[in-house]
């Protein structure tokens, strides 16, 4: 598996992988791609980069977004929000849910759902601290 971070200048990508022969062979038939010994990274210059997507397709781990490494457009996940059923949400002592917190809440419980779990993460107070784990409706 590889890691894979588009750079600062934009110019250039970093790629992390832990050692393994049968890599190293296909990351030297890129060209370009260049391995520094000290920091144990390889740098490919970021107009190959749609070369490395595709001698390693589904063995990239993209750390910055595939979309932004590739330089295509930003896509566009509107559809994926568009139908979350509302599911009943019952709260004790009378609190009530916020708009975003009661569709975090109808999100989780939709994904849930179709994929037996879901995980609610983020770092912007949306009230993750009231998600507990419950039942989602069979």
């Amino acid at each position: 598996m590889l890691s894979v971070k588009l750079l600062e200048n934009n110019d250039f990508i970093s790629i992390q992988l832990k050692y393994a022969p049968a890599y190293i062979q296909r990351l030297k038939r890129i060209r370009g791609a260049q391995y520094d010994p000290s920091t144990k990274i390889w740098y490919l210059h970021r107009q190959m980069a749609t070369t490395l997507d595709r001698e390693f397709k589904g063995e990239i781990l993209y750390i910055t977004p595939r979309w932004q490494v590739l330089n295509l457009p930003s896509p566009d996940y509107r559809a994926l929000y568009a139908n979350i059923p509302n599911y009943p949400v019952q709260l004790e002592h009378g609190h009530k849910l916020y708009d975003f917190q009661l569709f975090g809440a109808n999100f989780c419980a939709h994904v849930a759902q179709q994929y037996g779990m879901a995980l609610l993460s983020d770092d912007m107070g949306l009230g993750n601290d009231i998600a507990v784990p419950g039942q989602t409706p069979q």
